[in-house]
């Protein structure tokens, strides 16, 4: 007997059917039952997200206190998806990540819990190689990323990442709107991104940082991904922070400033450019208002 044909069996006894389903392809096997099952009379229900009020009362109800709001800003990344939001909750119970203090349930370790990198895993694992190469590739663009700069990262045309795209669509992991794609759940996301091992995710930050840069981006848009990037061994990545401190100096001094003492504080001691950075960086501070830092930085300077 095939499963579809059970309730139609069973229809003059006193039982009640409930199925659920989440996130299937269409034209699955899940997706040909259900489908199968309301053309004989069953009715579909779809069940929205959950929202924040929802959100911060199963918080609420787990821990025994009101979220604070860094704990709140991560369960946002699960989208009001309860299966998500499951995961994440029950990761920080297993890591004890949570405690209450001064009655508020507070974040205690900023990484992801293992059950959301697991979960994560999993998702992927239903793709094919090149579709997880890309989605790993573009978690490390951001949350929401253009198919052009996938592309351009890739080396490929967004012609030819075009079936992709719509495989990872298919799955339900990234969505569109008019001008971009996102993940669907941006929890995910950080931790696609997380399963790159950390050398092979800063070079892929750098790469796009100086795509940015290259293509005459603002140095702000690539600020972030080159901080991400910057390591001591890397004089290059140290030489596009001195840059993009420099270019960002008359329109954001603070993120100039950012940048410069990142620079600076991979920079060895015995670097023969440790001086002129340390120059370049009080430069920067004195500009964004940092006074007491910059008078310390040349007081090192001289020291020195």
């Amino acid at each position: 007997m095939c499963s579809s044909d059970l309730p139609g069996q069973l229809a003059q006894y006193p039982v009640a059917w409930v199925l659920t389903r989440s996130g299937t392809r269409p034209g699955s096997s899940t997706d040909l039952l259900f489908t199968a099952l309301e053309r004989d009379g069953a009715s579909r229900v779809t069940l929205g997200p959950l929202d924040d009020a929802a959100v911060t009362g199963v918080l609420t109800g787990t821990f025994g206190a009101a979220p604070e709001d860094r704990l709140l800003a991560l369960a946002a990344g699960a989208a009001g998806n309860p299966a998500v939001l499951t995961e994440l909750i029950g990761g920080l119970r297993d890591e004890a990540a949570v405690q209450v203090t001064a009655g508020q349930a507070r974040l205690v370790s900023a990484g992801l819990p293992a059950r959301i990198t697991r979960l994560a895993q999993q998702r992927l694992g239903g793709l094919s190689a090149r579709a997880q190469h890309l989605l790993k590739t573009a978690a490390v663009l951001g949350g929401t990323f253009r198919l052009a700069d996938v592309a351009e990262m890739l080396g490929d045309t967004p012609a030819g990442l075009l079936p992709l795209v719509e495989e990872t669509l298919a799955a339900g992991i990234v969505v569109a709107d008019d001008a971009a794609f996102s993940f669907r759940h941006p929890l995910l996301g950080r931790a696609v991104g997380e399963l790159i091992p950390g050398p092979a995710r800063s070079a892929l930050h750098r790469q796009f940082g100086e795509i940015l840069l290259h293509r005459g981006d603002p140095a702000a848009a690539a600020a972030g991904h080159l901080l991400e990037a910057a390591t001591a061994a890397d004089r290059a990545s140290l030489a596009s922070l001195d840059s993009a401190a420099a270019e960002l100096l008359p329109s954001a001094p603070q993120t100039a400033a950012r940048l410069a003492r990142r620079a600076l504080q991979l920079t060895p001691p015995d670097d023969p450019g440790a001086l002129a950075r340390s120059v370049a960086a009080a430069e920067v501070l004195t500009a964004a208002g940092q006074l007491e830092p910059a008078a310390r930085l040349v007081r090192q300077a001289l020291a020195q």
